[in-house]
């Protein structure tokens, strides 16, 4: 299927008919014999919710880290061993040192290792109702996807990252697990639609055979509206609240970032690429929340199209990165402390309770089914070529990861994690390995960033220390 979009179309999907293109002078041609050479590292995060049965997660160890038999949960991912590494003994130290609601903890700190921001945002879900109850702001730091993306809208590729989300859900604590920066939460898609007309906004209809001064002069014909209000915007500030000045910084960083993506996407290379159905299923029953995060419209009902869903968002993302609108996707499965149903598991209890019950058989069967979902991702990254003919999971990574270690008494020791990709040699596949107890999963996280080319030595807090990633690689 070969789509074609104006940025008209895109920008009536994102809320606004009032921009133009901006001059930027960092974006120009991009040098196709250098793009050609090198291969281009993609990153997929997925986040499943409630912590999991420990024991039926982790694999039983042999007598090295290669020999090792994949427990109850991880079957489905059988015939991909030789591509995991699985981690064991991570613990999130950042959430262990921050207060608040554990469910949302984890969420703010699972891809970020940095402490959740003090504050009374988000009360304890056992206790929303007490005035005294612990409470905490947003997440504290920037997330690793956004870390990895960042690096690679400098390169030119269109969107940073596309975060989506399985079910609709306000922002809050429990709902968001990507940030750009601290308190600054990245708002996931549910709308598949929505979600197809922006990222293949300009595929098969991008410029092709232009000069540099052409491309120069497009540019600055397209001239960005908000320099034009520059002035406007000045006088504007002067006139209202501190917090009324937030909120317009806010908004305009976030046009400004849009722009940015229309400008890349006008001077990528490719011309065309095959594209998923376009899914009008909308964005499903919106996840509804108290103070506490406690879900209060949890029903079936709501759970009807799920299944179809999942499917959906996977085509987009294995499409998204075959076509390179992106190297970054995040997908959550579920929010954090999630009531989802699974009838066709054979049993009518949603997921969150279960996890209080301790109800191991059925919470066994959750995450197992969820390793099949993550199983047909590597199969399609494996399937589809990237543009030098090799699989595209040649040189990615799926990251799987959850906010908690075991969902009963909410504990952040020992956390599951799987990679599944080299990452083009970066990580060495085929092994369980464990680190010390204790050990901050802030390392798990360098080595993602590290793996994508990002120049760093730690990533998040810097009191949870990083040491020994060379376990990771293999060296």
């Amino acid at each position: 299927m070969i789509v074609e979009f104006s940025r008209r179309k895109f920008l009536l999907a994102a809320g606004t008919t009032t921009l133009v293109l901006p001059a930027l002078e960092a974006i120009g041609p991009r040098d196709a014999q250098a793009q050609a050479m090198a291969p281009k590292k993609r990153l997929v995060v997925i986040a499943t919710p409630n912590g999991t049965p420990q024991a039926n997660w982790f694999p039983t160890a042999g007598a090295s880290d290669t020999d090792f038999t994949l427990g109850p949960i991880l079957t489905p991912l059988q015939a991909h061993k030789a591509d995991l590494l699985v981690v064991g003994q991570l613990d999130s130290n950042a959430a262990l040192k921050s207060n608040g609601d554990p469910h949302g903890l984890g969420m703010a700190t699972m891809l970020s290792g940095a402490k959740a921001l003090p504050g009374t945002d988000f009360k304890h879900g056992a206790c929303f109702m007490d005035a005294n109850c612990v409470s905490s702001g947003w997440g504290g730091g920037i997330t690793v996807d956004q870390l990895v993306g960042t690096q690679f809208e400098k390169q030119g590729v269109v969107f940073g990252s596309l975060n989506f989300s399985i079910k609709e859900a306000p922002g809050s604590l429990w709902t968001r697990m990507s940030y750009s920066a601290p308190g600054q939460p990245v708002t996931p898609e549910a709308d598949p639609g929505s979600a197809f007309d922006r990222a293949f906004m300009n595929v098969g209809n991008r410029p092709t055979g232009m000069t540099a001064d052409q491309v120069a002069r497009a540019r600055q014909k397209k001239k960005s509206a908000l320099d034009d209000l520059v002035g406007e915007v000045a006088w504007l500030q002067t006139r209202i609240s501190s917090a009324d000045r937030a909120r317009l910084d806010s908004h305009l960083t976030s046009l400004r970032k849009l722009e940015e993506q229309i400008a890349r996407a006008d001077t990528t290379g490719m011309v065309s690429c095959t594209l998923p159905t376009r899914s009008g299923i909308g964005a499903g029953v919106s996840v509804q929340r108290n103070n506490g995060g406690v879900e209060t419209n949890v029903s079936p009902d709501n759970e009807k199209d799920l299944l179809a869903r999942h499917q959906i968002w996977q085509d987009i993302t294995i499409r998204a990165l075959a076509c390179d609108v992106t190297r970054v996707v995040t997908v959550m499965m579920a929010p954090s402390r999630a009531d989802t149903y699974m009838p066709w598991l054979g049993f009518p209890e949603p997921h969150h309770a279960l996890s209080h019950a301790d109800d191991t058989a059925k919470l066994t069967k959750i995450d197992n089914w969820y390793a099949s979902r993550i199983a047909g991702y590597i199969a399609d990254l494996k399937n589809e070529k990237d543009e030098l003919g090799q699989p595209l999971f040649a040189n990615s990574v799926v990251l799987w990861c959850n906010e908690l270690g075991r969902g009963a008494n909410h504990t952040f020791n020992n956390k599951p994690h799987l990679i599944a990709g080299t990452a083009g040699g970066y990580f060495k596949t085929g092994r369980y390995v464990k680190y010390p107890v204790g050990t901050p999963h802030n390392i798990l996280l360098t080595a993602i960033a590290q793996s994508m080319g990002v120049t760093t030595d730690h990533v998040g807090d810097p009191e949870f220390k990083t040491t020994n990633l060379a376990l990771l690689k293999g060296s």
